[in-house]
């Protein structure tokens, strides 16, 4: 049954590539969508568009778009997102027409001031914290500041003034050392900017499926398994890193009256219920087949599982 929930749920999310019921219908592959936006994007703003890629977590690629001759720095518009509204049924010619409005807002507001991001002073004010897995991600780690924990790592990013994903600048060697700050100072202001603009967000599993799913889940007997919490942000962006935060998971505790198992969802989220006596391989191999089937490559956490001891503090793999 906790396997099911946790299936149902991934399948409500908006990072799953997967659906339960599409049509079948004719659809570009995702290579031939670029190059289109790339060609109406251009003819739109009346400047020549360009392609890039970029290395991702966990060793994925994500492909961006680009005005050259905006007169700026030019913000890059990932397509990823968008494809995924192409594949389900929304029209090429309204996803376009939203890239081209995303791309004139983001010019307008953050592809002018350079020094967001060479500055400190200014940086600082954006800086937050993401987790992403350690060996999966260790020769792009060794170029970048960054701290362990357990199997992951904590990385820091610059956030756009919406704070989207679509406004990230990841943290690299190079650029700390143009700051002239070290990982101390880096961890202090990212940690203390995550706790302020994206407080927790604690909600049970239950809910959230009666409002996703409606009434197919009522057939879900959620009283034969622990009570399942979502543990995030209010933004739903980079909310694993609330594992970093003992508070957050001391209040999640205190509820269940107990010790935790935490199921990492994604980079967004985890899952957490009171310790049990659910045996750790199953849980682990249950978390495997739902990153591999359901979560996004870039967006994949952990295969582990992880203990949060109430009396410690702590939080260690099982």
């Amino acid at each position: 049954m906790l396997q099911q929930l946790f299936y149902v749920y991934c399948k409500t999310q908006a990072n799953a590539w997967h659906f339960l019921f599409q049509e079948e219908t004719e659809m570009m592959e995702f290579e031939e969508f670029a190059m289109k936006v790339k060609v109406e994007v251009g003819k739109m703003e009346r400047e020549e568009a360009k392609l890039h890629v970029f290395k991702k977590n966990n060793g994925g690629q994500a492909v961006g778009l680009s005005i050259l001759g905006a007169g700026c720095i030019s913000p890059v518009i990932y397509l990823d997102e968008f494809y995924r509204k192409y594949e389900k049924n929304e029209s090429f010619e309204s996803i376009v027409q939203e890239i081209w409005e995303l791309f004139l807002d983001r010019k307008e507001k953050s592809g002018i001031d350079v020094s967001n991001i060479t500055l400190w002073e200014k940086a600082r004010e954006n800086l937050t914290v993401k987790l992403i897995n350690y060996e999966a991600n260790k020769e792009m780690l060794a170029a970048m500041p960054h701290r362990r924990f357990l199997d992951l790592a904590a990385v820091y990013v610059l956030m756009g003034n919406g704070m989207s994903q679509q406004e990230v600048v990841t943290v690299d060697s190079r650029l700390a050392e143009k700051w002239g700050v070290g990982i101390e100072e880096l961890d202090a202001y990212a940690n203390s900017n995550y706790e302020k603009y994206f407080p927790e967000k604690i909600s049970s599993l239950e809910e959230i499926l009666m409002g996703d799913c409606g009434e197919a889940s009522a057939e879900i007997e959620f009283l034969a398994v622990p009570k399942i919490y979502v543990l995030t942000n209010q933004k739903r962006i980079y909310g694993a890193s609330a594992m970093l935060f003992q508070k957050n998971l001391n209040e999640l505790a205190e509820r269940c009256q107990g010790d935790l198992y935490i199921l990492p969802s994604s980079i967004h989220e985890v899952l957490a219920f009171k310790a049990t006596e659910e045996e750790p391989d199953e849980l682990r191999e249950m978390v495997k087949e739902i990153n591999r089937t359901e979560v996004l490559l870039e967006e994949r956490l952990s295969d582990n599982v992880y203990r949060y001891c109430y009396e410690s503090g702590q939080v260690d793999i099982v």
